[in-house]
């Protein structure tokens, strides 16, 4: 089953192809770098839910393909050794998050995949199965599921890619020079801070 992938306004186009609610691991995360992150893009509509969270879809990058407007592609980091974080630079809307090359890991933001075709949501992507970090949630978040069963389930996305090698087929970075495909924003440290101000 496949769905569109695409930015609010969009430009940035593509398709989320080949998967299975049994091939993802939903999650809700409210970490501070997410909602700083969801800040840096939206000050006034930030893509998080009331508490703070952010819905991610957590899979193999090799089910994403950019179809049209990828010159739009951006990328955040917010620190020289965090996360990928990554957009489309026309509306600022949040696309996923990945580790470097190498790494089959897509931290995909839920909400850039059309999913009212397959029934919702839950019928595309399975239930949350966790919510991570709720520490930092504003307010109560619900209950926080089996973080064993999501880390278990987690752990085999990344053996399973490992194993088949769909690393290498990763639309964020190059096989060649395995380098991201666009130069990322590392914020400096008084914009990090000016950031977590916002959501404290």
């Amino acid at each position: 089953m496949n769905s569109p992938l695409r930015c609010d306004c969009g430009k940035l186009q593509g398709t989320l192809k080949q998967f299975e609610p049994a091939k993802v691991n939903r999650i809700l995360c409210y970490c501070d770098d997410c909602q700083a992150f969801a800040r840096f893009l939206s000050q006034d509509n930030p893509k998080m839910d009331a508490q703070g969270g952010t819905d991610i879809v957590q899979m193999s990058p090799a089910h994403v393909t950019f179809t049209d407007g990828q010159e739009n592609l951006a990328c955040l980091r917010m620190s020289d050794k965090g996360i990928y974080r990554w957009y489309a630079a026309c509306c600022r809307t949040p696309i996923g998050n990945t580790g470097g090359f190498g790494l089959p890991f897509l931290g995909l933001i839920r909400e850039c995949v059309d999913a009212s075709e397959a029934g919702g949501p839950e019928a595309r992507f399975g239930p949350v199965r966790a919510r991570l970090h709720t520490k930092f949630a504003h307010g109560e978040t619900g209950p926080a599921g089996s973080m064993f069963k999501s880390v278990r389930r987690l752990a085999w996305i990344l053996l399973k890619g490992k194993v088949s090698g769909v690393q290498k087929h990763s639309p964020f970075f190059n096989a060649q020079t395995k380098q991201p495909i666009v130069e990322p924003k590392i914020l400096s440290t008084d914009e990090r801070a000016e950031l977590m101000a916002r959501i404290a």
